[in-house]
């Protein structure tokens, strides 16, 4: 038989509204507590009106969550510039030039009279350079190799090869045909036949000058600026004068392109994202050299592409994941 309480404890819990409870535990721990055990009774002995005030003087008021949207700032533009790519140069792909031949005599002293004095990638022989002044550097290049192999020596027999020095010890690194030093010294790093990278130094006081030095093996795609390792399809050569070395950039015409090759290096849906790694004697303001790793590469893109002005923004923002690694990723 359930128990109903008297009349006296009745009128004793009347009170014990959520109003009194909430005064009571302010002014003392003890009586909150007493009240609200009497008020639990109630509510055990079928006072149900005390068991829904109490509830909703213990419910916590909670706030609406509110969902803010990130902030989407605009692409901070670097301008537009003038793109052109580099790469390794390989040695089977450079047959020695007979030097007979006056015309590709100059061609070879035009290659390199453009090499970048700082070790650098160059820019790569464009209708945009000044025609004249090609000209002038190849006949002084001539006149001075001339000079250099005596009026008795003709020019059909002077060598073809031509000896590597390294630019600290002079040590003989390799002998190469003339037309191969010529493209090293333009695109900044080559492969020869054993498989060694050797990358452009600058000029020296060794036998033969411009002098080079052996790449280290972990950089498969040869070294930039300040050493660091350059990465196909991502690496650019820039004018630090313009863009930081370091500096992640977004080219929107590079996004949505598929780069040539095969994986990892190659073959992935570009997403506009190159970051600075190198510089170069022919890199000169608003100018960017887009590393591709191989010749046959370079062939496809200005082939099919033409992607000669491109712009530049700020690519902090956009290639937030890049930055976030902290290192340079061939596919997104």
């Amino acid at each position: 038989m359930q128990r109903v309480p008297s009349t006296e404890g009745r009128r004793r819990l009347k009170p014990a509204t959520s109003a009194r409870i909430k005064r009571d535990r302010r002014r003392s721990p003890f009586a909150g507590a007493l009240a609200l055990h009497l008020v639990v009774v109630a509510c055990a002995s079928g006072f149900s009106s005390s068991c829904e005030r109490v509830a909703a003087a213990e419910r916590p008021e909670v706030s609406p969550i509110r969902t803010v949207a990130p902030e989407v700032l605009p692409l901070a533009p670097l301008g537009d510039f003038r793109m052109t790519y580099y790469y390794v140069a390989h040695e089977d792909q450079h047959a020695a030039p007979d030097l007979g031949s006056e015309s590709l005599a100059n061609e070879v002293s035009e290659l390199t009279d453009a090499a970048p004095p700082d070790g650098g990638a160059a820019d790569a022989p464009s209708a945009a350079q000044a025609p004249a002044a090609l000209e002038a550097d190849a006949t002084a290049k001539v006149e001075v190799e001339e000079a250099s192999a005596g009026p008795d020596v003709p020019r059909k027999q002077r060598p073809t090869l031509v000896t590597l020095f390294h630019h600290k010890t002079c040590e003989p690194l390799a002998t190469v045909n003339r037309n191969f030093a010529a493209q090293i010294s333009m695109q900044g790093t080559g492969r020869l036949n054993d498989g060694r990278l050797i990358r452009y130094a600058g000029a020296c006081d060794c036998a033969e000058s411009p002098c080079f030095e052996q790449v280290n093996p972990r950089a498969k795609w040869g070294t930039g600026a300040r050493m660091r390792a350059l990465t196909p399809f991502r690496s650019v050569a820039v004018d630090p004068r313009v863009i930081a070395i370091g500096a992640w950039l977004y080219v929107p015409e590079l996004d949505g392109l598929k780069m040539p090759g095969n994986a990892p290096w190659g073959n992935f849906v570009h997403d506009g994202c190159v970051v600075a790694e190198d510089t170069g004697g022919a890199i000169d303001g608003k100018h960017i050299d887009f590393f591709v790793a191989g010749r046959q590469h370079y062939n496809r893109l200005d082939r099919k592409h033409r992607l000669d002005r491109i712009t530049v923004f700020d690519g902090t923002q956009k290639c937030g994941a890049h930055v976030a690694r902290g290192r340079v990723a061939s596919a997104p």
